[in-house]
């Protein structure tokens, strides 16, 4: 728990530095993101023979973006840095095998079973064929994922 130190306040201690809070409640994060960035909506062609470091070079204000299809290396050691905003996420069917075993434990111990719905999930292995945007690709690259082929 955070305590400021306040000077005015009651429980003031003049031997520490002072320290004051400061909250933020975020909301309509989505919508104030479509607000403020560029949505491709119609135009859209296939560019063949060009490289991907040219891609890299176009600014976020461009009248041109970019969809890219990679292959990309989710690395395991990511999984907790990533649990609250997964990078590249799939939908997909979740499989026993991908569980971990406290999380196999967990689920015969409820009784649950595979609903057959489909979840975005963060799979830390590697992904082909994986499509994205070229800001989202730049995004992973930020976060040290490994972009292992080009598009």
């Amino acid at each position: 728990m955070f305590m400021a130190n306040k000077r005015h306040s009651a429980s003031f201690n003049p031997e520490l530095d002072e320290t004051y809070g400061f909250m933020i409640d975020a909301n309509n994060l989505y919508g104030g993101i479509m607000e403020t960035e560029w949505l491709s909506l119609s135009n859209f062609s296939l560019i063949e023979g060009i490289e991907l470091s040219e891609v890299l070079q176009t600014p976020p204000d461009s009248e041109f973006g970019y969809i890219l299809e990679v292959d990309l290396k989710y690395p395991n050691s990511f999984r907790n840095l990533h649990a609250d905003f997964p990078l590249a996420p799939v939908k997909k069917i979740s499989r026993d095998e991908w569980l971990s075993l406290h999380q196999k434990h967990l689920k015969r111990r409820v009784a649950l079973t595979n609903s057959g719905t489909q979840q975005k999930l963060c799979l830390t292995r590697k992904r082909t064929h994986y499509i994205t945007e070229l800001f989202n690709y730049m995004c992973s690259l930020d976060w040290k994922l490994q972009a292992y082929t080009g598009f």
